[in-house]
């Protein structure tokens, strides 16, 4: 096939591996920022919880 039609395949994998290589971008994105989102919660959780520092008054939920 020659003429304008013949450089639409060609053209549409160009476009569709464009797109999946943008698409591939954000959801790598997407995981990092949740990833470092859940990552600060637990921060904070773990950090803001009474018991963190004082071991002594978490009962027996660490003894042997």
């Amino acid at each position: 096939m020659t003429g304008p039609l013949a450089e639409i395949g060609p053209s549409w994998a160009a476009m569709i591996d464009g797109l999946a290589d943008f698409q591939a971008d954000l959801l790598r994105q997407t995981h990092a920022r949740m990833a470092d989102a859940l990552d600060r919660d637990a921060q904070r959780d773990v950090e803001g919880a009474r018991d963190w520092r004082n071991l002594q008054h978490t009962g027996d939920r660490y003894a042997d």
